[in-house]
């Protein structure tokens, strides 16, 4: 916690850092699916409120 306390901006940090780096792909990879999963769950009610 010290290093993300310190004044080097965050982006050198997970930079310097590979885990940090994997972290934020795969936290912006969950919310894309979710996104995804939501829109299409979205789509398919509205589809069948045409289909009525």
């Amino acid at each position: 916690m010290q290093i993300l306390a310190s004044d080097t901006p965050k982006i050198i940090f997970l930079g310097d850092s590979p885990l940090a780096a994997v972290f934020l792909i795969s936290t912006f990879y969950y919310f894309v699916t979710k996104l995804l999963c939501f829109f299409n769950i979205y789509q398919i009610n509205f589809i069948r409120l045409l289909a009525r």
